[in-house]
């Protein structure tokens, strides 16, 4: 286990509550807008370029996202440089029954993904507390996500943002904690876990 941040473990993280969420600005020279019709090969090409684990493509868009351009043009955000080029998406998605936390309506922060260029250079923060403050606009309470053990900038980001680690399964609870007491070392926030 010493390893686990350089192995693709999938973890899961939850925000009980969409209360008292970080406020951060964009920075200037950064703007953000939504999700517009053909919009899926920019998200592809960002998700794909950022993504040092996975090949995304617009049929994953599809496949996640569905169809509906009036839900994605809420739900779905790109930042942009000064000449209007998106170089990061996130979407402020959600599922109707999140079975792994017990059941009911999640938030669920989704495909989020920064250029290379981008990465390290704080604009993630903003696009995650518009990605958290439109869960909240839309009536969500609470929230989850998933991402990998590898990704530790952004488990950072999120426990900054106050997700906690989420030990959704019995039968592997004691290996989910023994990843994250792991992968601990390697964060800069509190996992919320014991030793």
């Amino acid at each position: 286990m010493q390893d686990v941040h350089q192995k693709v473990i999938p973890i899961h993280m939850i925000r009980p509550t969409l209360a008292a969420i970080p406020q951060f600005d964009l920075p200037p020279g950064v703007g953000v807008r939504t999700f517009r019709p053909g919009d899926e090969a920019i998200w592809a090409h960002i998700q794909d370029t950022a993504d040092l684990y996975n090949h995304v493509t617009v049929e994953i868009h599809r496949r996640d996202y569905g169809t509906d351009e009036e839900v994605l043009a809420q739900r779905q955000f790109f930042l942009m440089d000064k000449e209007g080029t998106p170089f990061a998406s996130a979407s402020a998605w959600w599922q109707e029954n999140y079975v792994e936390a017990g059941g009911g309506a999640w938030g669920e922060v989704h495909w989020v993904a920064m250029l290379p260029a981008w990465q390290g250079r704080g604009v993630a923060r903003p696009l995650m507390t518009l990605v958290l403050n439109r869960m909240a606009e839309l009536g969500h309470t609470r929230a989850y996500l998933n991402t990998a053990t590898p990704r530790l900038a952004a488990v950072n980001l999120y426990l900054r943002f106050g997700f906690l680690p989420h030990l959704y399964d019995d039968a592997t609870t004691g290996e989910q904690r023994r990843i994250w007491q792991a992968l601990t070392p390697h964060l800069r926030y509190p996992t919320g876990l014991d030793a």
